[in-house]
Protein backbone atom coordinates (compact mmCIF):
# COMPACT_ATOMS: atom_id res chain seq x y z
CA UNK A 1 0.00 0.00 0.00
CA UNK A 2 1.62 3.46 -0.85
CA UNK A 3 1.35 6.28 1.67
CA UNK A 4 0.35 9.41 0.51
CA UNK A 5 0.68 12.75 3.14
CA UNK A 6 -2.59 13.63 4.13
CA UNK A 7 -2.72 17.52 3.94
CA UNK A 8 -4.62 19.80 6.97
CA UNK A 9 -8.24 18.96 5.14
CA UNK A 10 -11.45 18.38 7.03
CA UNK A 11 -12.56 14.65 7.56
CA UNK A 12 -16.31 14.08 8.02
CA UNK A 13 -18.34 11.50 8.95
CA UNK A 14 -21.91 11.43 8.87
CA UNK A 15 -25.24 10.68 10.08
CA UNK A 16 -23.86 10.53 13.58
CA UNK A 17 -24.95 8.17 14.99
CA UNK A 18 -25.84 5.53 12.57
CA UNK A 19 -26.70 1.90 12.46
CA UNK A 20 -25.66 0.97 9.30
CA UNK A 21 -23.73 3.57 6.53
CA UNK A 22 -21.24 6.01 7.28
CA UNK A 23 -20.61 8.70 4.78
CA UNK A 24 -16.96 10.22 4.73
CA UNK A 25 -16.50 13.42 3.14
CA UNK A 26 -12.86 15.44 3.10
CA UNK A 27 -11.08 17.76 0.60
CA UNK A 28 -7.80 18.51 0.09
CA UNK A 29 -6.81 14.66 -0.16
CA UNK A 30 -4.85 12.58 -2.34
CA UNK A 31 -6.49 9.17 -3.36
CA UNK A 32 -6.59 6.54 -2.00
CA UNK A 33 -6.74 7.11 1.59
CA UNK A 34 -6.43 4.26 4.31
CA UNK A 35 -8.83 4.98 7.02
CA UNK A 36 -9.53 3.05 10.47
CA UNK A 37 -12.12 2.13 12.97
CA UNK A 38 -11.34 2.01 16.35
CA UNK A 39 -13.71 0.81 19.23
CA UNK A 40 -12.94 2.42 22.63
CA UNK A 41 -10.76 -0.37 23.68
CA UNK A 42 -8.14 1.00 21.23
CA UNK A 43 -9.16 -2.74 18.79
CA UNK A 44 -9.28 -2.24 15.26
CA UNK A 45 -12.30 -2.70 14.02
CA UNK A 46 -12.34 -2.47 10.65
CA UNK A 47 -10.08 -1.31 7.70
CA UNK A 48 -10.77 0.25 4.20
CA UNK A 49 -9.92 2.87 1.35
CA UNK A 50 -11.58 5.97 0.98
CA UNK A 51 -11.47 5.83 -3.03
CA UNK A 52 -12.92 9.70 -3.56
CA UNK A 53 -14.01 12.72 -1.58
CA UNK A 54 -17.34 11.48 -1.05
CA UNK A 55 -17.32 7.73 0.06
CA UNK A 56 -19.26 5.20 2.36
CA UNK A 57 -18.39 2.54 4.65
CA UNK A 58 -20.73 0.20 6.03
CA UNK A 59 -20.84 -0.58 9.44
CA UNK A 60 -23.73 -2.88 9.81
CA UNK A 61 -22.03 -5.82 10.66
CA UNK A 62 -20.27 -3.91 14.02
CA UNK A 63 -22.36 -3.70 17.88
CA UNK A 64 -23.23 -0.09 18.94
CA UNK A 65 -20.82 1.66 20.53
CA UNK A 66 -18.38 4.76 20.16
CA UNK A 67 -15.98 4.50 17.78
CA UNK A 68 -13.00 6.97 16.35
CA UNK A 69 -12.14 7.14 12.76
CA UNK A 70 -8.59 7.50 12.11
CA UNK A 71 -7.38 8.35 8.42
CA UNK A 72 -3.95 10.34 8.51
CA UNK A 73 -3.42 13.07 11.31
CA UNK A 74 -7.20 13.82 11.46
CA UNK A 75 -10.06 11.39 14.23
CA UNK A 76 -13.51 11.60 13.95
CA UNK A 77 -15.44 10.38 16.65
CA UNK A 78 -18.53 8.25 15.58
Amino acid sequence: TNKVAVPNGQLKAFPNPTSHYLNLATDQVRFPQTYELFNAFGQQMMRGNMLSAGDRSDLAGLPAGTYVLVMGQRRVRV
